[in-house]
């Protein structure tokens, strides 16, 4: 009768709708798993809650969570500090009754710190590359993947420009950088500043730009006059 009651417990709470983080104030329910075991369910249903919360401003909103052994993130997910919260430990406490994997995880001994890059938690890129500094090369600017901006589709970087080729929402470019588009067809990271804030924040010869739409603090970016960044404003 108890394993009956557990596994009516289980299942009700795995059928619960989930928040998703998406900007639009929408749900996002569990993922259909008819004819899946009770351990499945809650598996997909943990890892849902955990990708439902990766949105960030900052650097400081975002943690590493860790689940159990057998589950997504039991060397640590990215996500938000929210994550911990709600039914999240209601839905570990589930697994842990039923399901534990009992093996030892292996994980690494220094985990990535988390970071919070174009508003989605994601590790901390550690580069040797600073985004925006001058250059004379693509080898001077420190990374291997690295690309030292001169005269770029007829747009002059002022003294080079370090960069490395991204797409948005990918994790490519180090905190303090955020992936736009800076010439035809070429997504770049470009160095952070705040379009309501003067314009020495960039370095001489640049502006604070963020392309199409209204500025906002987390849309700018430091670019050629003439860049595809810019001329978009």
């Amino acid at each position: 009768m108890r394993r009956a009651l557990v596994l009516v417990v289980l299942i009700a709470a795995c059928a619960t709708r989930l928040p998703e983080e998406d900007g639009d104030g929408g749900a996002l329910s569990t993922p259909d798993l008819a004819g899946a075991s009770t351990c499945d369910v809650l598996a997909a249903s943990i890892n849902h809650w955990m990708t439902s919360h990766t949105a960030c401003t900052v650097d400081s909103d975002c943690t590493k969570l860790y689940t159990d052994c057998g589950l997504d993130g039991q060397c640590g997910m990215f996500v938000n500090q929210l994550a911990s919260g709600g039914d999240f430990p209601q839905l570990m406490s589930q697994w842990r009754a039923s399901c534990e994997m009992h093996s030892l995880c292996s994980c690494p001994a220094q985990p990535p710190q988390a970071a919070c890059v174009e508003g989605v938690c994601t590790a901390k890129v550690t580069l040797a590359i600073v985004i925006g500094a001058p250059c004379t090369s693509d080898a001077s600017c420190g990374d291997p993947r690295a690309l030292c901006l001169h005269d770029t589709d007829g747009v002059s970087w002022k003294d080079g420009y370090c960069t490395l080729a991204c797409e948005v929402g990918d994790g490519t470019c180090p905190s303090g950088s955020r992936c736009m588009q800076a010439s035809r067809g070429a997504s770049l990271c470009l160095a952070d500043c705040n379009p309501f804030q003067n314009s020495l924040q960039c370095r001489d010869g640049y502006l604070c730009c963020w392309g199409g739409g209204p500025p906002t603090v987390n849309n700018a970016g430091c670019a050629a006059s003439l860049s595809q960044t810019c001329l978009a404003n």
